[in-house]
């Protein structure tokens, strides 16, 4: 069961509403595929407000998560840490360019092109989002081949950084000869390497295995035995035995497993990378741990589980392995789930429900 990012999803929904508005008819096709560019740091400006080395080091994060989606199109991606300077957010298109181009004089891009973008954001109740898009690429000697500014963007969480950055990337790929990439078989270059490194996720190949390992047993889950391990929840020493036999028994009356609780607590602490603290790399270090800790004490079941959570709830990560400790599948739960907003998420008991709801799509394929 292949682990997937709500935040990715809602922005593909948006990019297959909107893409039709974005480019204009008479745009000529770019030639990139298969072309190396260098993207430079895109950083989220305000224009009452001058860049500091946080934001800019920020907009080198814009630039890769924008850079793996040309690479999945079909390019070759590097990203820049050097941030064009005197570009501000307040500039317009043709000043952007302008000023690039004068950088560029100065920095030679080896690349067959380089694309510089700024995102100019606002306040909301959802964190900064994104209200203009000022993008460019330019040849190696810093001339402009296209340009582009996306004034029209959406509201709410649409609006966030990660939607803008998808927008940015499928506008480029909409005026040029790029094609969209078949899901299942996308490119796995550097950058996507990288950004597996960064949230914690093992190598695709290792991931290809699991999602194998997944479809071979999934048939067989509700004849199948399950040993469910304390809770393990943010903050405290010792797991929780209760939340283990709840979901046990709901488990095992939904006819999803044949469960049961391990007195055994584990005793493994998840922790927040300070660096990289996104809750995809926390579910993945807490992986790793009960995979360690299973090659020391395999359980005598077909498969094991592990919950963590944070009371009052702010996430439900689901951990589940073989007796032997081998991964079958990881997935988490956060607010952007719905089936997380429809409960206060206050106490255990929500834990232990939103738990089951969770397994439950996994195991059914959802």
């Amino acid at each position: 069961m292949k682990t997937r990012n709500p935040k990715w999803i809602a922005a593909a929904a948006l990019i297959a509403a909107t893409a039709g508005s974005i480019c204009n008819a008479e745009e000529s096709q770019l030639n990139l595929q298969g072309k190396s560019i260098t993207v430079y740091p895109i950083v989220l400006g305000r224009s009452d407000k001058p860049d500091d080395a946080d934001t800019i080091k920020f907009g080198v994060l814009i630039a890769e998560v924008v850079g793996l989606r040309l690479e999945q199109y079909g390019m070759n991606v590097g990203v820049s840490t050097n941030c064009p300077q005197p570009i501000t957010s307040c500039d317009g298109l043709v000043q952007m360019k302008e000023k690039f181009q004068t950088f560029a004089a100065g920095n030679r891009n080896e690349t067959d092109s380089a694309l510089f973008a700024r995102f100019e954001i606002r306040p909301s109740k959802y964190g900064p989002a994104v209200s203009r898009i000022c993008a460019l690429i330019t040849d190696p000697a810093g001339q402009a081949v296209w340009s582009k500014e996306i004034t029209e963007l959406p509201e709410g969480r649409e609006g966030c950084a990660l939607g803008a950055c998808m927008m940015l990337a499928d506008t480029i790929r909409a005026a040029s000869d790029l094609a969209e990439p078949d899901p299942e078989h996308a490119p796995y270059g550097p950058l996507a390497k990288l950004m597996d490194q960064r949230n914690g996720l093992p190598p695709k190949p290792e991931r290809d295995v699991m999602e194998q390992r997944y479809e071979a047993a999934h048939a067989s889950f509700e004849t199948s035995t399950l040993s469910v391990y304390p809770f393990r929840i943010w903050e405290t020493e010792a797991g929780s035995a209760e939340g283990a036999e709840a979901l046990a028994k709901k488990l095992t009356e939904a006819g999803l497993f044949q469960a049961s609780a391990m007195k055994t607590d584990t005793r493994l602490v998840a922790t927040r990378d300070p660096d990289q603290p996104s809750q995809m790399k926390i579910m993945w270090d807490t992986a790793r741990d009960f995979r360690a800790y299973l090659r020391e004490h395999p359980a005598d079941t077909d498969y094991t589980l592990l919950v963590d959570v944070t009371v009052p709830v702010h996430h439900v990560h689901l951990v589940l392995c073989e007796g032997s400790g081998e991964w079958v599948t990881a997935s988490l739960m956060n607010s952007h789930h719905p089936e997380f907003k429809e409960l206060n998420s206050r106490t255990l008991e929500d834990a232990i429900t939103l738990a089951f709801k969770r397994l439950e799509m996994v195991l059914k394929g959802k």
